[in-house]
């Protein structure tokens, strides 16, 4: 099960060269929170892209989906809240505002902070939906992406920020600890050396 990535053979899930993949001993999650992944096209050629390593995490409680401008996906679960900046000048809504996480479904704009900018003006769809804002206390750990603006999450932490912010810290330690994973797998194949990374013996 795996694809050709740059002439590599690459695993399926997490898309890293078989000599790197970072799959093994992956902590799964379960979560009361149901995800939807609105995913650039950009995003799928990405060797760095986060999103997929979510989706390994949670499993069933997260879908990934391509972006389409105008139409919104007919598998888009109700009701359902975009995690992003409010910029309309009301106040923007919590996580502890919601009663209860139990069948609402939370939307990522999985893109780079610029794309996910045209995402939401370039569908009135999007623009119509709730808005939910994460409010992040440390700068992200994300590395593998340069000229990234102070404050932007990647898309993994933002989800896992949000499990933390809705007291699941089991499912938001899970999703960093991929991440982290991943990134020292992802660099120590660019460099060309082998995995190491203690997070592997845990």
């Amino acid at each position: 099960m795996s694809k050709a990535f740059a002439g590599h053979p690459c695993c399926y899930r997490c898309t890293l060269p078989l000599s790197h993949c970072c799959c093994l001993s992956i902590a799964l999650a379960p979560s009361s929170l149901c995800w939807t992944l609105l995913t650039h096209p950009r995003e799928y050629l990405r060797l760095d892209n986060t999103g997929k390593l979510a989706k390994v995490v949670l499993r069933s409680g997260c879908q990934r989906i391509r972006w389409q401008r105008q139409m919104p996906p007919l598998q888009l679960p109700q009701p359902s809240y975009l995690i992003f900046p409010n910029e309309t000048g009301q106040p923007p809504l919590t996580l502890e505002q919601i009663p209860s996480p139990a069948g609402i479904n939370l939307i990522v704009l999985d893109a780079t902070w610029q794309e996910a900018r045209k995402m939401l003006r370039q569908s009135t769809w999007l623009q119509r939906l709730p808005r939910l804002q994460l409010m992040p206390e440390q700068l992200s750990q994300f590395r593998l992406r340069r000229h990234q603006q102070a404050g932007h999450l990647c898309t993994i932490e933002a989800m896992a920020l949000a499990h933390l912010q809705w007291s699941e810290p089991i499912q938001s330690a899970a999703l960093l600890k991929q991440l982290d994973r991943f990134q020292h797998h992802y660099q120590a194949w660019q460099s060309g050396h082998p995995p190491v990374n203690n997070a592997d013996a845990s």
